[in-house]
Parts: structure tokens; sequence; C-alpha cells
């Protein structure tokens, strides 16, 4: 049961993603931190899938934590695979709506947001740059908040760097609302960890 529980889970919270990137991010080409941010940049400029870009930019970053600690990967691999998967799938799936480009970084920050909390409540990571994080935290004794976000800063700049005024202003908005929603999301699961707070 909990199995079933954990895969409902997965798919719930990546079609969450592929929605909030197919449907709203990509369209207005804004621009995300972490690896999603990496696979839209890559998809921008040269048109590859983001869902494979995610995939295959994981993959090294899996086998060097892999041989730091194992543990990591376990749920993270499942979290991206999934997360590659639903965004090709929905790759090519036409968008009945044409929304506002403020409307989309809304929505689409949103959605991610709620995509990567599902999965967060359960452990599961969406996004290798955060496990490589993790990996750099302890093998430097860092801050893993600080190294998080040194990693979607420069990801995020590299992406700044190919647009213009508006769709920075629009990512940054999304960015805000997806940030915001996994606070949420983490808020959640703290009380249920810790009924009493």
């Amino acid at each position: 049961m909990h199995l079933i529980k954990i895969l409902l889970l997965l798919l719930c919270g990546s079609t969450l993603i592929s929605i909030g990137l197919n449907f709203f991010i990509v369209p207005s080409q804004l621009v995300d931190g972490g690896m999603i941010g990496l696979a839209l940049i890559l998809n921008y400029i040269w048109d590859v899938k983001i869902g494979s870009a995610l995939l295959v930019f994981s993959v090294p970053i899996f086998i060097i934590v892999w041989f730091y600690k194992q543990s990591f990967v376990y749920k993270g691999v499942l979290g991206i695979s999934m997360t590659s998967l639903m965004v090709n799938v929905l790759h090519d799936v036409p968008f009945p709506f044409d929304p506002s480009p403020l409307l989309s970084a809304i929505l689409g920050g949103l959605l991610l947001g709620c995509g990567v909390g599902l999965m967060f409540l359960f452990n599961i990571s969406t996004d290798s740059l955060d496990l490589f994080a993790l990996f750099i935290s302890h093998s430097l004794n860092v801050n893993l908040g600080l190294i998080i976000f040194i990693l979607d800063f420069l990801v995020i700049g590299l992406g700044f760097l190919l647009m213009n005024h508006d769709q920075k202003v629009l990512s940054v908005i999304a960015i805000c609302a997806h940030v915001s929603t996994i606070t949420l999301f983490s808020i959640l699961k703290n009380k249920q960890n810790n009924p009493a707070y």
C-alpha cells in the first residue's frame, strides 16, 4: 500500500510540474532555478527536450552522490525519472488556452511549487542539483541552503543573459510563486512531523 501511495504521489507531482512547465513557463520563455532551469535554458537555445535534458544531466550527479551516500539517490532517481518522463509526454500536447504572460508566470510557478512540494512531503527529490548541493554541504560542512542559493543564482543568472526585461521580471514572479508554494508545503511537513508545533 505504501508503494502505491508513493507511485501515485510521483505521478501527481510530476504531472503538475509538467503542466506548469509545458503550458505556462515554456510558452512565455521563462526560467527557473536548479536542474529544471538548466534544462529550460538548453530548450530555449537548442530546442532540446526539457525532460531529456533533465534526465541526462542528472545521471553524472547521481553517480557522484551514489559513491558518497546511496540513500540520497534512491528517491531522487524516482522523482527525476518520473518528472522527466511526464515533461516529455506532455511536451507536444496542445494547450487550449492562451493565458497572458503574467498569468503564465503565476500559474506556472504555483504548479511547479505544488508538484515539487507534494514530492517533498515524502522526501522525494525532483532536482538533481539539490542532491549535488546536499553532497557538497556534507563534504565541505557548508550550510545546505547557502549552496542551493548559490547554484540556483548561477542558473538563473545564466538564463537572464538570454532574456529581455519583461521575461526577467516574469521569471522572478514565477520563481517567487514556486518558492512560496514549496514553503507552504515545508510548513505542512513540519506540522506533520511535530503535531504539537
